[in-house]
């Protein structure tokens, strides 16, 4: 027989007396317990702090001074929950007390930031040879996630994956996807909007009110399918239902993974954790789905079309250029891993505007002038979503990029190492030490911004564009995808679907943010949604059909 704390409080309760003594008990016991662990994981962390500033020194020239780090604290150190979830909090803070060059713990991995664009150019000049850390510095359990994916892995297995998945995701790629996206994008928002109305009881000319619409929630799947589709092809019913069956399972894992602590290291594999049996029950599923999606892509491949992707992946694998662990783990991070990520873009973006109807109305317009065929264009809209930001820069790219400059996608880049040593601010950094990037600290407070750097004013981007020779006076003073070829493999698929979702949305409806006090709200004070390592905005904006007068 056995029996739960809380049995213990209820099994006297015909004696009030002898429950009051057990809860005041047990209350105590909790606090000392609970006490004892503090100041035990508080020497833990001290002791260990002092052996690591010893095992890897960072000194400066002159005068010997260490590079200012802050206190290790076991196990987790500052990542990920420090560096991810609390990251936009934690990057002004730590700057404010360590510095425009400090270092921070992710578990016993020390990661040396970087705030300021002459630190982050002497470090990425060469980011061809760096070596991504392993497994994110994020422990065991990441390892077995994602540790073998194209993100996290260097030299030439990032070389052999890169080459087996890259065909479906080159820039020269757009075209064969672009007629698609604005179809998918609109069907699929057209859909959303309608059920969301309906869903209000109204009926025949009661419609077509304000649609209320979450930016994360309503459309979190349309990236997410349109970029299975272009991975795997159609999919039929069933394959995509179990496919985002398994986004929620695999989004309570990461969250496990962002938490750390035990299942940082190896040895708790052994443990009989949770987490240690949802991963394998996760990668199993995942591996088994894979396997039947490739089959179905084998059998509806028609004669003389283009087999989907997957085909010429699995090839790889069946060839040797590339292992299985590593191509699942690669969609993986493709598809689950670009949720949040994809989202966080799309979401900020669609808010801006509709945070700024002025901003909102120009945007209109200018896709107004873009869906008109001209004499020799037959197809403007397309030319227009593909259209470079170097050689034809429009309202539309400026205005995600600013989204992304105020709303970076995580506040610290992903670790990577240097093959050589640097010297930054006079302190020697040796060769292998991780480097991150404080996003917040380049795009934000970086007086290069100007006065009104926390405005959203996507007119500075056209005017840069204009006065400093297009995107290579910014090169190291803005962090959305990274530099050189270690840059994000999907940037290209998800640029064009932030664009085709946004015309799709200011072309047909009017937005506006629900609750907001006024035109060009504080941007500043809305509410975030602190529990995903990706940040995203937590609040609605008011969708009116186009054809409505706006209220």
């Amino acid at each position: 027989m056995s029996f739960s704390t809380r049995d213990l409080l209820v099994l006297p309760s015909n004696n009030p007396a002898v429950a009051s003594v057990l809860v005041i008990g047990a209350t105590i016991a909790a606090i000392i317990l609970l006490r004892g662990q503090a100041i035990l994981g508080l020497l833990i962390s001290r002791v260990a702090h002092i052996i690591l500033l010893r095992c890897y020194p960072i000194k400066h020239v002159k005068h010997e001074a260490n590079l200012p780090s802050l206190l290790y604290r076991f196990p987790n150190g500052q990542g990920n929950v420090e560096k991810f979830l609390r990251g936009r909090i934690n990057s002004a803070e730590w700057e404010r007390q360590y510095g425009g060059l400090y270092r921070l713990w992710s578990g016993m991995s020390g990661e040396v930031v970087l705030t300021k664009p002459a630190h982050v150019e002497a470090v990425f000049r060469d980011s061809h040879n760096h070596s991504k850390a392993q497994a994110n510095d994020s422990g065991y359990l990441m390892d077995r996630l994602l540790g073998s994916c194209l993100g996290l892995i260097s030299g030439r297995p990032w070389r052999a994956v890169k080459h087996a998945v890259e065909a479906p995701f080159l820039h020269s790629s757009m075209s064969q996807y672009v007629a698609d996206v604005q179809d998918f994008a609109g069907a699929y928002l057209r859909r959303v909007l309608a059920q969301k109305d309906a869903s209000d009881g109204a009926s025949g000319q009661q419609r077509k009110r304000v649609v209320l619409l979450h930016p994360v929630r309503d459309i979190k799947l349309l990236p997410f399918l349109f970029v299975a589709k272009v991975v795997y092809g159609p999919l039929d019913g069933g394959l995509e239902g179990e496919l985002t069956e398994m986004i929620q399972p695999r989004e309570d894992l990461f969250k496990t993974v962002i938490g750390g602590g035990i299942t940082r290291f190896a040895w708790s594999r052994f443990l009989p954790l949770p987490a240690i049996r949802a991963i394998r029950d996760f990668k199993d599923g995942w591996a088994r789905w894979n396997d039947r999606a490739h089959a179905h892509a084998l059998r509806v491949n028609n004669p003389g079309a283009s087999a989907a992707p997957i085909v010429a992946m699995y090839k790889a694998v069946e060839e040797g250029r590339i292992t299985r662990e590593q191509l699942l783990q690669t969609l993986d991070e493709i598809l689950f891993a670009n949720i949040d990520v994809t989202m966080g873009g799309l979401s900020w973006a669609l808010v801006f505007l509709a945070a700024h109807r002025d901003v909102q109305e120009a945007l209109r317009s200018e896709v107004r002038r873009n869906s008109s065929p001209g004499p020799d264009q037959a197809t403007p809209r397309d030319a227009y979503l593909l259209s470079s930001w170097v050689t034809t820069p429009t309202l539309l790219g400026a205005c995600i990029l600013e989204a992304a400059r105020l709303r970076p996608l995580a506040a610290f880049s992903v670790p990577q190492a240097c093959p050589t040593e640097r010297v930054l601010d006079g302190f020697r950094i040796p060769a292998g030490t991780n480097f991150v990037v404080d996003a917040y600290a380049l795009n934000v407070r970086d007086p290069f911004w100007g006065h009104d750097r926390d405005r959203y004013r996507p007119e500075r981007w056209l005017e840069r564009q204009k006065s400093e020779g297009g995107h290579l006076g910014l090169r190291y003073r803005y962090w959305r995808f990274g530099f050189g070829p270690r840059t994000c493999l999907g940037k290209h698929l998800t640029e064009l679907i932030l664009r085709a979702v946004m015309v799709e949305m200011v072309e047909h409806w009017y937005m506006a943010l629900e609750g907001a006090g006024g035109e060009g709200e504080d941007d500043m004070d809305w509410p975030w949604n602190d529990e995903t390592w990706i940040h995203s905005p937590e609040l609605l904006i008011r969708c009116e059909p186009l054809a409505q007068k706006p209220t």
